[in-house]
């Protein structure tokens, strides 16, 4: 077994001068003048010429890394190795991030072979295996940390071929900054692309970049399509506070807010939490009094919600020992409404922002349940939702509530996926932009 990895792990060059070859078979994939395209699958064959007493054969067979646009599968030993009937050890590990299909070989000595051990000579096939193209693209096929042993351990020296894969590509030709190339707080940063086919099918291309950080050297990647809007290198996600900014005391579906939860009357002055603090509150010193219904409105503008928290702006001169527990109620994708808890807010006896009292650290709420994702992931479901607060405690202590926000945080980067554009057969496309928000100044 240390005869069979050692090849695979030593780098030696390839004899020049030898007559003994290793190649691939066929040398062309597809063949010459024929183009290859994503779903094709190719057999290849890896072959010796003109070798003499191989006992041990260990070497990588190299092509483009990232599985892109080949990957390697149904891989197995030839015959050669075999020949006059003896056993064989074969290996092999596919590194796909890298590109190399790794193999070695060794002929097994047992007690009705001779002594010594002799090994295969002539000609004939190592391995075989399939190249099957997963997306467009061009790849050389070549051989790395080529050993070749005689049953002494001695080299043998080999001269190595590689082949080539062709396939339909696309190649980015240019780009172009059509607001220039300054960024202004408050204006926004694009780059156009100009992607070329030149192959014979329809393809979907995107332009990716790769933006680096100079100061600290982080990293993100973006697309063609997509919107970078501050966050992912290191920093917090964007994000925005929405004010509670109507109150219904009385819901055509749902009645009042105490009806719904079986508590008791409303919160006096229960429109005074709209809009941010002023000073002017709703205050409840009753056990299960409920205020509400409060509604939201939030413009996304095709941002992606990733994440979102309530908080009130709450004092409980008393002591802060009660409750404020806020609940929602949300028309939901399937046409049907759902609660969610929003964990509870409260803890100070002077005025602050408080929220996720309980539960920060253990579950994520509302999303812990479905109303909770419906909120995040649908615009409609946001604007919609009715939120009321109960008072949860004991009688005489005053709760006294001035506004109520959520935390909205955004994806950084919109859409999440990013977006791939048909380019057909011999043309050139404009791909979308890429582009950076520069809203604020950090």
């Amino acid at each position: 077994m240390a005869v069979l990895l050692m090849p695979m792990m030593i780098n030696v060059g390839f004899a020049a001068k030898s007559d003994t070859k290793l190649y691939i078979s066929p040398k062309v994939l597809p063949a010459a003048g024929v183009l290859g395209h994503p779903g094709d699958v190719f057999p290849v064959e890896i072959k010796i010429d003109n070798i003499q007493n191989l006992w041990s054969a260990g070497f990588k067979v190299t092509y483009a890394p990232y599985a892109r646009p080949l990957v390697v599968g149904g891989i197995l030993e030839g015959d050669f190795m075999k020949q006059d009937g003896w056993e064989t050890s074969f290996v092999y590990k596919v590194n796909s991030l890298k590109g190399e299909l790794s193999i070695g070989i060794t002929r097994i000595w047992t007690y009705d072979k001779p002594w010594p051990p002799v090994g295969a000579s002539g000609s004939g096939t190592l391995a075989t295996f399939n190249f099957a193209v997963v997306e467009a693209g061009d790849s050389d096929i070549g051989f790395s940390a080529l050993q070749m042993l005689d049953p002494d351990l001695n080299p043998i020296g080999v001269k190595a071929t590689g082949g080539r894969y062709t396939g339909v590509t696309a190649d980015l030709i240019s780009m172009t900054f059509p607001n220039d190339r300054i960024i202004y707080v408050g204006g926004s940063f694009a780059i156009n692309s100009l992607a070329r086919n030149d192959g014979d099918s329809l393809l979907q291309v995107r332009t990716r970049f790769d933006i680096e950080r100079l100061e600290d050297g982080r990293r993100i990647k973006i697309y063609s399509g997509q919107n970078y809007a501050g966050g992912g290198l290191g920093e917090p996600n964007p994000f925005e506070y929405v004010y509670a900014s109507e109150y219904i005391a009385e819901d055509a579906d749902w009645g009042t807010a105490n009806d719904f939860d079986g508590g008791t009357g409303p919160w006096p002055n229960s429109e005074a939490v709209l809009g941010e603090p002023d000073g002017v509150y709703a205050e409840s010193s009753t056990a299960f009094n409920v205020a509400g219904w409060y509604k939201f409105h939030l413009e996304r503008a095709g941002r992606v919600v990733l994440n979102i928290d309530l908080y009130g702006y709450e004092s409980q001169p008393d002591g802060a020992d009660n409750d404020f527990d806020p609940y929602i109620l949300v028309p939901c994708s399937d046409g049907k409404w759902r609660t969610a808890y929003c964990d509870s807010i409260g803890g100070s006896v002077d005025w602050a922002w408080t929220g996720l009292r309980y539960y920060k650290n253990v579950y994520d709420f509302p999303e812990y349940y479905r109303a909770g994702r419906d909120a995040r992931d649908y615009e409609d479901s946001f604007n919609n939702m009715l939120l009321f607060i109960e008072n949860y405690g004991v009688d005489g202590l005053r709760m006294r509530l001035d506004a109520l926000r959520w935390y909205v945080e955004f994806s950084p980067i919109t859409p999440v996926n990013p977006p791939s554009y048909d380019l057909a057969a011999y043309s050139q496309l404009s791909v979308a932009p890429f582009t950076i928000n520069a809203v604020t100044k950090t």
